[in-house]
């Protein structure tokens, strides 16, 4: 039986630990290629870049793109040159960070596996979430034993949708110490914390601001991904790229409307 094809990315970039535990663990599985920015592009979400995109050829199977996480992934699979066959599946990660909750709406490394999902390729997305002051995390390797777990699970069943997409939020411990993978959907951290005025000018005509880390992560209601980190399982969240309300916001604006 020929082994699947793995295609990698993150927005760490391409020098992060996270890709690197991630693209060890993956070779296990199958043929790899990585793609990924060549600097750190957190918090980059979908965006895109506009022009000219330098993609510079490492070593073989592995390339650093000039760009964001979403032209990492939107290249390999769409520009001649990089990737030498269709990979069966994306992974993204190891994010150095959790992505929960309505963080997952800034990441670049759910970003790029979103970019994968959109052209039928499933994706999942890697991130490493630490305790309450303990940032960075450190068990990557841990992390990606989680990885490779999971991913040999998802491509034994032939049941997988091609456009899987799915966050998964690993904590930052060692393997024997983490719970069960539990399905589980985005939880609530509610109101961001406010920026950070660094600097002011004495005249109130501008300053610098800068965004400051939550202090810790919430302890979340049953079912959702915050309650599971709280209990040191492994969230694993199924997302879609359809941002179409079809709840009360369609049931607003069809009556509104009429």
């Amino acid at each position: 039986m020929q082994r699947p094809k793995i295609l990698i990315s993150n927005d760490d970039g391409i020098n992060a630990d996270g890709i690197a535990a991630l693209a060890t663990a993956m070779r296990k599985i199958g043929p790899v290629c990585v793609c990924a920015p060549q600097r750190d592009h957190s918090g980059a979400s979908s965006s895109i870049s506009l022009g000219k995109i330098r993609v510079k050829k490492i070593r073989d199977g592995e390339f650093s793109v000039a760009g964001t996480p979403a032209d990492s992934v939107h290249l390999a699979l769409m520009a001649a040159g990089i990737l030498p066959w269709k990979p069966d599946l994306t992974v993204t990660g190891i994010n150095c960070g959790a992505n929960l909750g309505e963080d997952t709406i800034y990441s670049g490394t759910v970003a790029a596996a979103i970019e994968s999902a959109l052209t039928g390729i499933p994706a999942v997305a890697f991130s490493l979430v630490p305790a309450a002051g303990a940032f960075p995390p450190t068990h990557f390797d841990d992390a990606a034993l989680v990885a490779g777990e999971l991913v040999g699970k998802l491509l034994a069943t032939d049941r997988c949708p091609a456009d899987l997409l799915l966050s998964v939020n690993i904590p930052d411990l060692p393997r024997a110490r983490m719970g069960s993978f539990v399905a589980t959907r985005l939880g609530s951290r509610g109101a961001s914390r406010l920026p950070f005025c660094r600097e002011k000018e004495l005249d109130g005509s501008s300053g610098v601001y800068s965004y400051t880390m939550h202090d810790g992560e919430l302890a979340g209601e049953p079912g959702d991904d915050f309650h599971a980190l709280a209990r040191s399982q492994i969230a694993v969240t199924p997302l879609t790229c359809d941002l179409t309300d079809s709840g009360p916001g369609q049931e607003f604006v069809s009556t509104w409307l009429r």
